[in-house]
């Protein structure tokens, strides 16, 4: 935290993060039962507005044996950001928000040509590409967080399909690093696992209303789970159109 603080302090126009980044991966390294330093490689995230790792290091520290309950508030908050940003975009315009270190490499990758403008604007094109999908895919997890304690939003279906389908492209076009992966794949698990653990939590035993009102709960959170998995069951299939499970070292 001291770290942290120091460079928040920091006066310059840029700033760096490295150190306090690299003093919390040590205390996930030595305490990976704890969800606190992932709370702060999140905040960390949220400083760079990277915020689908954001979410990613809230799921982990949320998802632990020794859970950091201010990272459910924080997660809150971040996802009416990204509502908002979303709400924001004129209708047929592009998404903000969303980008992260990952995306932004991803975005670079592949520009090819000598050509420099031509080269600037195909990156250009493809960080845009990455910007709205993740923004898109953390606005559908925000809408099944929130679906934890209430109706699904019918938003969800709305985005769906355009959602996979911009994933679909940016594979085709663009390729992801495997650290940007492997945070949607871990976040798609958390929002499955999370929206079960609120269906049976909803499922206690009880009487009268209170078992009636228990009874349409746990059949909003089940239906959470369900829209959850599709959303999981989505993205890994066009990680398997595109070959990544195959092309990497794990499967072997």
């Amino acid at each position: 935290d001291l770290a942290r603080y120091r460079e928040l302090h920091n006066n310059g126009k840029t700033k760096d993060w490295s150190a306090a980044r690299e003093h919390y991966e040590k205390a996930v390294a030595l305490l990976p039962s704890c969800g606190h330093p992932h709370s702060q490689l999140a905040v960390l995230a949220t400083y760079a507005h990277t915020e689908c790792v954001s979410v990613y290091h809230y799921c982990r520290s949320l998802m632990v044996e020794q859970p950091f309950q201010t990272a459910r508030e924080n997660l809150i908050l971040l996802f009416d950001k990204n509502r908002e940003k979303l709400g924001l975009a004129p209708p047929g315009g592009r998404s903000h928000g969303g980008g992260g270190p990952d995306a932004g490499e991803n975005a670079d990758d592949g520009a090819g040509g000598t050509d420099e403008p031509t080269r600037s604007g195909s990156k250009a094109r493809k960080r845009e590409m990455s910007q709205s999908f993740l923004a898109k895919f953390v606005r559908l997890h925000g809408i099944l967080f929130a679906a934890s304690g209430g109706e699904v939003d019918g938003q969800f279906m709305r985005l769906f399909d355009g959602t996979i389908d911009e994933f679909r492209r940016l594979l085709d076009s663009t390729g992801c690093s495997d650290q940007l992966l492997l945070k949607l794949v871990i976040i798609n698990i958390f929002s499955v696992e999370y929206a079960g653990m609120c269906a049976e939590a909803s499922a206690s035993p009880s009487t009268g209303a209170d078992e009636e009102v228990g009874t349409r709960s746990s059949r909003r959170r089940s239906s959470a789970q369900s829209l959850a998995l599709c959303l999981a069951y989505g993205i890994a299939e066009q990680l398997g159109a595109w070959g990544w499970w195959y092309a990497r070292p794990w499967h072997a």
